[in-house]
């Protein structure tokens, strides 16, 4: 048996039984027939994934799949942060049929964009209310993808700069938009957030039996389509593998988790069943731990104190939290194998100092050729002889720094728009947070769980350079900070009134 007809086996089991615990863990938070349909699609696109042979017979058979499966279903935004995870970002380059070189690299994500995000951005268009570019965070978003597309013509042709606007429309502001003019009320926020918590459950099971099992299940599926070489790498620390799932590298997954632990802080709040609460914090957990990644745990770390201090009773919780925390490394250190997850801990192991010692020099020589191009930066920028020093043995330069590369490719004027975009928002729900008296109120939990998860972003976006579906998450995060700032007014006296608060 072939191995990825083996790996589909153990994949589809996998999922199968992930999607089985999200439901018991989600029940009452998302309507039945709707999570029929996101585990049917989930399943059905894995299968055709690794049987068709052919990436263009994935998509044409998946669309099908999406489109006849997804039927009736209530929310875009939560089918797009199910089916975006469903496989790896893999791809192909579309030929240009004798005009151009070539018309587009079509990834599994732009795929899932197209046939779900951009049907649902033309009926939203036609029926919201709020104009885009009306505040603030939309301003600098349209400033900042300008000035990349303006920057992208100093050294390439109009084909090339048409697509990265293309690119970037997808990528960028079709989650963005969809998320933060879609969701309209508290209702579909639930089902967003019920939707990108069931692909984390469903991937932290996959990512338990990678780490238990030394076995990347997803890495024959570029073979299996047609789509090159296998991508995923095998990465090992502290005598384990990595964990990857259906993520472009092992960092990416650990950025998904935390953020999925953001958004479960406030979905754990309406699940009565405290049986079924603790076991959906402990699979996102576990899924957080497997792909062994530090920036990831910091980023994590920073987002439970940040929620907890907008809350009630902060210190006593953080407290309460550190008291946890002393206790598990004690733990650690007294049992045979325990010296080496201790090592792994920011701040306090010593694994692997040479991957710090190589973000300083990266910041180091970057910031000098920054400098040589301060406002709007350089295209050939990696041809500096100090960013030649930092080739490594692969033979090529990790810039693991998204405000880096930022500002080497778009200038301080790119990174202060971009840096502006995280900002506003995080402000802007900070300011409707305040219609809420009560801090128990579930509405209130939500503004804090988005105000820690944009915050824990900007930190692990010095850690993870924008590969995969990184930026695919995060402009459609900042999205939902938007929606729910948009629709919390409405709902302020009845915040404020006889609403139930939980806790």
């Amino acid at each position: 048996m072939q191995e990825y007809i083996r790996a589909l086996i153990v994949i589809f089991v996998l999922s199968a039984f992930g999607f089985y615990l999200a439901k018991k863990i989600l029940q009452g938070q998302v309507p039945a027939n709707e999570f029929k349909r996101w585990r049917n699609v989930w399943l059905a696109l894995t299968v055709v994934a690794f049987l068709a042979g052919n990436f263009y017979i994935y998509i044409t058979v998946g669309s099908f799949l999406i489109l006849f499966l997804s039927r009736g279903s209530i929310s875009k935004a939560a089918l797009f942060f199910v089916l975006l995870f469903a496989i790896p970002p893999v791809g192909i380059v579309l030929p240009g049929l004798g005009l151009v070189n070539y018309l587009f690299t079509l990834t599994h994500p732009r795929f899932i964009e197209l046939i779900i995000l951009l049907p649902a951005a033309i009926t939203v268009a036609r029926n919201s209310d709020f104009r885009f570019g009306k505040i603030l965070t939309d301003k600098f978003l349209i400033l900042y993808l300008l000035i990349i597309v303006a920057l992208e013509l100093r050294d390439t042709t109009l084909t090339d700069s048409l697509r990265k606007s293309f690119y970037l429309f997808l990528d960028a502001f079709l989650p963005y938009y969809v998320a933060s003019r879609g969701i309209k009320d508290i209702s579909q926020m639930k089902t967003a957030i019920a939707g990108f918590i069931t692909s984390a459950i469903v991937i932290s099971v996959i990512a338990l039996f990678e780490y238990l099992k030394h076995w990347l299940l997803y890495s024959p599926l570029n073979f299996a389509l047609g789509a090159g070489e296998n991508a995923t790498l095998y990465l090992g620390r502290a005598g384990e593998i990595r964990s990857v799932t259906t993520f472009s590298h092992s960092i990416v997954l650990g950025y998904f988790m935390t953020i999925a632990l953001g958004l479960y802080l406030f979905l754990s709040s309406q699940i009565a069943n405290i049986k079924y609460r603790r076991l959906g914090f402990l699979l996102i957990i576990l899924g957080l731990v497997a792909p062994l990644s530090r920036g990831p745990w910091l980023g994590a770390a920073a987002m439970i104190v940040l929620f907890f201090l907008q809350g009630p009773q902060p210190f006593k919780k953080i407290g309460t939290l550190t008291f946890a925390g002393i206790l598990v490394i004690i733990m650690l250190a007294i049992l045979p194998s325990g010296q080496k997850y201790i090592d792994l801990i920011p701040f306090v192991g010593s694994a692997e100092k040479g991957n710090v010692e190589y973000r300083q020099q990266l910041f180091h020589n970057s910031m000098i050729v920054i400098g040589r191009n301060p406002l709007f930066g350089s295209s050939n920028y990696i041809e500096a002889p100090e960013m030649q020093e930092m080739i490594q043995g692969q033979g090529i330069i990790d810039i693991v720094n998204s405000y880096l590369r930022i500002a080497l490719e778009t200038g301080y004027v790119g990174l202060c728009l971009f840096v502006a975009i995280f900002i506003s928002t995080i402000f802007r729900i900070r300011s409707v947070m305040k219609l809420c008296k009560d801090k128990r109120h579930p509405e209130h939990i939500l503004g804090r769980s988005l105000v820690a998860i944009v915050f824990s972003i900007m930190i692990m976006l010095a850690t993870v350079s924008t590969i995969g579906t990184v930026s695919n998450i995060y402009w459609a995060i900042l999205g939902v900070g938007i929606a729910y700032s948009r629709f919390l007014p409405t709902q302020a006296r009845a915040m404020n009134g006889h609403a139930p608060a939980v806790r």
